[in-house]
């Protein structure tokens, strides 16, 4: 039976750092170091001396048609998203010298329509923030007078 004095490896053990470079250079990972670096030396290199490395990218995944609803979105965040959505087209289209006003009649309507329902969406929804109703209620206001507007003729 061996007493503390037989573990001798203990005190075989060296610092890091220690020992000539022919021992440093042949442990385990001197070998593995020097093994990947010669291997990335002996890689191709073009005539500017860069590595030349083919490198594949991703394809494109296919999203399969998903759709996801958001349930956290009400009605009048929705419609007020869609009525600002088509006053932003119908202003494009007003500034746009090759569309006639008889082009834009039916955006217009769609406007009305848009406007119609957002007021109802806010009527019939009692549990949505007061700031949110009254940004929707202003979005409703400012459609409809520029529906007045264009019927009106204001744009002739």
């Amino acid at each position: 039976m061996k007493g503390i004095d037989g573990l001798d490896k203990v005190g075989q053990v060296r610092p890091l750092g220690q020992g000539t470079q022919n021992q440093v250079d042949g442990g385990a990972d001197g070998d593995l170091f020097k093994q990947t670096f010669d291997r990335i030396l002996s890689e191709k290199t073009d005539n500017t001396g860069s590595q030349v490395t083919a490198v594949q990218g991703l394809g494109e995944i296919s999203s399969f048609g998903l759709r996801i609803d958001d349930d956290s979105v009400g009605a009048i965040e929705k419609n007020t998203d869609s009525l600002l959505t088509m006053l932003d087209q119908y202003a494009k289209e007003l500034g746009d010298p090759g569309k006639s006003l008889k082009d834009i009649e039916p955006l217009v309507q769609g406007i009305k329509e848009g406007a119609d329902v957002l007021e109802e969406s806010v009527k019939n929804d009692t549990q949505a923030d007061s700031a949110l109703k009254s940004l929707a209620k202003e979005s409703a206001v400012l459609a409809n007078v520029e529906y007045m507007k264009f019927m009106r003729g204001d744009y002739i």
